[in-house]
């Protein structure tokens, strides 16, 4: 019987941590993208480097780049 009970713990326990992972994963794309949409505005269609609390985005001609300060990267395409 308790076997089977910690089989069922490692299961939800490993459902759980999966989940945290893969919120995280998108918090941290989903604060990329707005800090690269606020820097554009920020920016005016100038090229350049903005830095904010959470990390830094360079805005070149072709394409926006976001690094969190968690070590994270981010390349978005200019349009």
């Amino acid at each position: 019987m308790s076997i089977i009970f910690g089989l069922l713990l490692q299961f939800y326990l490993s459902a759980e941590v999966e989940t945290y992972k893969n919120l995280k994963a998108t918090q941290n794309y989903a604060t990329a993208q707005l800090m690269a949409t606020d820097s554009k505005n920020a920016l005016s269609g100038k090229l350049g480097a903005v830095t904010f609390d959470k990390g830094r985005v360079v805005v070149s001609a072709d394409k926006t780049t976001v690094i969190l300060v968690n070590g994270s990267s981010y390349t978005f395409a200019s349009p």
